[in-house]
């Protein structure tokens, strides 16, 4: 019902202005499972305000509001990608006027933690009138809450209320330019026969994977994007929450931009130097620490060595820097910095946050970026193509407002299948972009472990590697040195950027993180180590 039919035709009406939901309508949602400390509210959950603008082009329903929708809601914020819009014969309103149809993907966005609940939304038009809205949420990225929603809603049609319809249509026309065409994932079983659908299934709940994929050679195979009533619909687009992805899209790719600019090297940065207020609060001897120790996860602060630490005070639950950073450095000194690599997402605070001092040291001129995310966006992901979905992250609470402080730094972002394909087929290079080096070439080969003497340090975690804010899975297995670069998120996400080019990635809310039987397969398409 969330898709246009074989038989469907062409729009009649035109969509130009605010789509307003008025009224609660009808809710149902069915609670599937919430952990401890989620608000039990968010197990009953209804729809936060939704007054959203669109531009009709063509076929394409493009909203206004792009990427993170702040709402009033005290949980939940909203994110909206493009619909389509088409016409049923049977499709008409109680006067009997032919109406159109069109049908939109959304997310309610956890407003403090990354996880994202995919929906969809549908409604009838033509220049006067409007139906109610319908949605439906039937899937999930976060293993922390799951649920099923739906509904239908009283809305108002407001036309002629948007002021720059132009730019909307430039922005959308441009992002279709780095679009790749999406193909089925059982293709690949066709171009490439020596793969075993099986054994690349092997450990996985496909019914829990929101998204899942190949990139090859600058295609693009993705999988049926699964929900608890059908296949998504808008699997191209569908929106993913990164958890600790950011500790690398963010941080990894960041520092290697920064570096690439300035004189003065930011991996060497002292935190002490860069974060004097919140370093004289420090518990422990945090002198010697830099940005890469924090970024490498090598700070020697930690209780436990075995990535089980859970002294985590304030700082998954008060949101404002200070506070974060205080909490940061409360973990106790055991050893000097470099020497051993344990997990805590807190260390990735304290580098987004000294990256921002180093840009406000460094820079010159009034225009100066001086945010590292802000940064990163401009310099990288925006001269990608990266679509505006995938542009911002969370960020720190200040002056009474919602995220608009310094970003979190080890998680935040969203992603789509599209936007993974254009930022892994330029990670999987060399750091340069049309001819022009961006990423320092050295810090990058290190980051995607191509340098073996710089892989980070030892860690309680069978053989892997941990680097500039990359994971490393060592290729002894395969017959030769050298590891793969994979990036993980806590729900189940994993991005392998193997080292004969390909990517693969599934997103998923059950916890599961295959790797060596994707591997296997992935040698199998070109050996890792010729």
């Amino acid at each position: 019902a969330f898709r246009a039919n074989p038989d469907a035709g062409a729009a009649l009406h035109q969509f130009d202005g605010r789509l307003e939901l008025v009224g609660a309508g009808e809710v149902v949602s069915d609670l599937l499972s919430i952990s401890w400390w989620v608000a039990p509210e968010m197990g009953s959950p209804s729809l936060p305000e939704v007054d959203l603008g669109f531009v009709q082009c063509g076929d394409t329903l493009i909203p206004t509001d792009r990427g993170r929708i702040s709402t009033s809601d005290q949980y939940w914020d909203l994110f909206v990608s493009n619909g389509k819009v088409w016409s049923n014969p049977n499709d008409v309103s109680p006067t009997g006027a032919q109406l159109s149809r069109a049908a939109f993907p959304f997310a309610l966005a956890f407003k403090t933690e990354n996880c994202l609940q995919n929906g969809v939304m549908t409604f009838l038009f033509n220049d006067t009138e409007i139906s109610d809205v319908r949605y439906q949420v039937s899937s999930e990225t976060c293993p922390f809450l799951k649920f099923d929603l739906y509904g239908q809603s009283p809305a108002e049609y407001h036309r002629d209320q948007l002021s720059d319809t132009a730019g909307v249509i430039a922005q959308w026309s441009d992002e279709q330019a780095y679009i790749m065409e999406a193909l089925p994932f059982s293709t690949l079983f066709e171009l490439h026969p020596e793969l075993s659908s099986d054994r690349l299934d092997l450990g996985l709940t496909l019914e829990a994977q929101t998204s899942r994929g190949m990139i090859v050679d600058g295609q693009i195979y993705l999988d049926d994007c699964h929900t608890r009533s059908g296949t998504y619909p808008f699997c191209d687009t569908v929106f993913l929450p990164t958890y600790s992805i950011t500790k690398t899209l963010h941080l990894g790719v960041g520092l290697a931009a920064i570096a690439q600019e300035f004189e003065a090297d930011p991996y060497d940065e002292l935190l002490s130097e860069m974060l004097p207020e919140a370093f004289a609060l420090a518990e422990g001897d945090w002198s010697a620490v830099t940005i890469e120790h924090a970024l490498d996860m090598t700070t020697g602060h930690y209780v436990t060595a075995n990535q089980d630490d859970d002294h985590m005070t304030d700082f998954f639950t008060d949101f404002g820097l200070e506070s974060r950073l205080i909490s940061s450095f409360a973990f106790p000194y055991k050893e000097r910095p470099g020497e051993r690599t344990v997990y805590l997402t807190p260390n990735s605070q304290l580098a987004a946050a000294a990256m921002d001092q180093f840009l406000l040291r460094e820079s010159s001129g009034d225009q100066a970026t001086v945010d590292s995310f802000d940064y990163v966006v401009e310099r990288v992901y925006s001269p990608l193509g990266v679509s505006v979905d995938s542009l911002g992250t969370l960020r720190t609470w200040e002056d009474g407002g919602e995220n608009n402080g310094t970003a979190f730094g080890g998680y935040g972002m969203v992603l789509t299948p599209q936007n993974i394909a254009i930022i892994t087929e330029f990670m999987q290079g060399d750091g340069s972009l049309d001819g022009v080096q961006i990423l320092d070439p050295e810090k990058w080969s290190a980051t995607m472990f191509r340098v073996h003497e710089d892989i980070g340090a030892p860690m309680y975690y069978y053989d892997w590697s941990y680097n500039n804010g990359m994971w490393g899975y060592p290729l002894t297995s395969f017959g030769c040195d050298g590891h793969v670069p994979i990036m993980f998120g806590v729900s189940g996400n994993t991005v392998i950027l193997a080292p004969n080019g390909i990517t693969y990635f599934t997103f998923n809310d059950a916890l599961e993180f295959p790797i060596y039987n994707v591997l296997t397969e992935l040698n199998a398409m070109r050996p890792f180590c010729e």
